[in-house]
């Protein structure tokens, strides 16, 4: 018993390195729009920079700049600024469009993957698990996979390339400054990563909650039947609030 107890802990284990092969297996039939996506994600945020560093220019222009002088370099900026607008928007949707589609895809092959590994479960394994655990389990594996997507094309590649971006513009103007933000850059990311923690625990631990919640919720309409002929409402409903206080 001791030995099945061990070794169900060590199949619960999910590292990350299986967790990042995983979500390649699932990427790998959509590669090439994933790139494109993430491309045209990257080169929307890139043109981002350019604004800021135009008004600079702008600036610093109109300082020295004299009565009689050419505006010709002023005319170019906001030439470029304007292309950039065009730029922009047109790879950022274009990104969302692709990026998003990919997600969705991926989230259905999840659940196809997950649903066809249940089939070649042992019974014992299904007669632990009601039916709602099991629809609730193949829910959030393939969401889980869309929200990471989400989160690759809404945040991450925009954080990167202003992290990198912003710093380089900054160089370009002031040292000193970009080194002060260099620092709280770093020091911002490390306690993040420490402070995230204890959130992932939790995140897991309101999971495995959902998975029994959901799980009972599903069982219950699925045997409205049995449930109203025994008069079982009044106390599946107390033990579906009990159960939703521990969320």
């Amino acid at each position: 018993m001791d030995e099945e107890s061990e070794k169900e802990k060590k199949l619960s284990v999910y590292k990350t390195s299986r967790f990042l092969r995983d979500v390649g297996g699932f990427l790998r039939p959509y590669k090439g729009t994933f790139f494109l996506a993430s491309l045209a994600r990257f080169v929307s945020d890139l043109v981002w920079l350019y604004p800021a560093y135009a008004l600079a220019l702008i600036v610093n222009f109109l300082t020295t700049h004299k009565a009689g002088d050419s505006l010709t370099r002023i005319w170019i900026i906001l030439g470029i600024w304007g292309l950039v607008y065009i730029v922009r928007f047109t790879c950022r949707y274009m990104a969302k469009y692709f990026g998003y589609m990919v997600g969705e895809r991926m989230a259905v092959d999840a659940q196809l993957a997950g649903i066809g590994r249940m089939f070649a479960l042992d019974i014992a394994w299904h007669e632990r698990e009601n039916a709602g655990n099991k629809i609730k389990k193949l829910y959030t594996g393939g969401a889980s996979l869309e929200k990471l997507n989400h989160v690759w094309f809404g945040s991450m590649i925009q954080i990167v390339t202003d992290f990198v971006g912003v710093l380089f513009v900054i160089t370009r103007f002031d040292m000193t400054v970009s080194g002060a933000m260099l620092i709280f850059f770093l020091s911002h990311l490390a306690l993040s990563i420490i402070l995230t923690r204890n959130a992932t625990r939790a995140s897991r631990a309101v999971n495995i909650k959902e998975e029994t919640v959901h799980g009972l919720f599903f069982e219950a309409v699925n045997n409205i039947r049995s449930v109203k002929v025994m008069q079982m409402a009044t106390y599946l409903t107390r033990k579906f609030t009990n159960e939703a206080r521990d969320l």
